[in-house]
């Protein structure tokens, strides 16, 4: 193998290294609640769910109380992602949970984007988000999330390890009444391993350690 294709082979396997983390797959389902499934538009312009409501909201199971999906056509508005958000305070607070696989021992980074209702949650506005060995406390303070129909968003990240094959992450309200903590863009993707770095890392070193070696052989010529 020339020197040419010596240096492209190594770029290409850190690269490949890079790709694959970047192009993790999301594992939550409807993690941007644009599937509404077959909810009835309610009177309010969204959706609700919860033991009341016979739908199930697609990709979560409603553990107490309801949520509701709101959209950007009413005065809950702009989503964060998309054109729908969740409000995890329905009629009343909420609690929707989403199970999916891990490898045990495996860590996992957890994305969400938050906002508040800018018309009648309370100040601040407040929820959990629970994983494996995580207690997120999420606080959405009036003011700081702009207006009804120009809403503002904030968004953080978290890592959790998994202990076990089936992990589950929980959004659950910890305010009263019918307004409540909004999010959208929610996912959960798998950190890569160490060994992924180390690959990436050492190709390319290995690349320029040849560019060098070139440089320093025609500079001798």
């Amino acid at each position: 193998m020339n020197f040419k294709a010596a240096v492209i082979s190594l770029v290409a396997v850190a690269a490949l290294a890079v790709a694959a983390p970047a192009s993790a797959a999301n594992l939550l389902i409807n993690g941007d609640f644009e599937d509404k499934g077959a909810a009835v538009l309610q009177g309010w312009g969204g959706y609700t769910y919860g033991a009341a409501y016979s739908l199930p909201l697609p990709g979560w199971m409603v553990n107490s109380g309801s949520v509701d999906i709101v959209r950007n056509v009413t005065q809950w508005s702009p989503s964060y992602d998309g054109s729908q958000a969740l409000d995890i305070n329905g009629f009343g607070p909420g609690s929707i949970s989403q199970s999916f696989a891990t490898t045990v021992g495996n860590f996992y980074s957890v994305f969400y984007a938050y906002s508040r209702n800018a018309a009648n949650a309370q100040n601040p506005a407040l929820a959990t988000i629970t994983a494996p060995g995580q207690v997120i406390q999420v606080s959405a303070l009036k003011g700081s999330f702009g207006s009804p129909n120009n809403l503002l968003w904030q968004t953080s990240t978290f890592t959790f390890q998994a202990t076990n094959a089936l992990s589950t992450l929980t959004l659950s309200s910890t305010d009263n009444g019918s307004g409540g903590v909004f999010f959208d863009g929610l996912s959960v993707t798998a950190v890569p391993e160490p060994a992924t770095w180390a690959l990436m890392i050492g190709g390319f070193g290995m690349a320029g350690a040849l560019l060098r070696r070139q440089r320093r052989m025609t500079l001798a010529a």
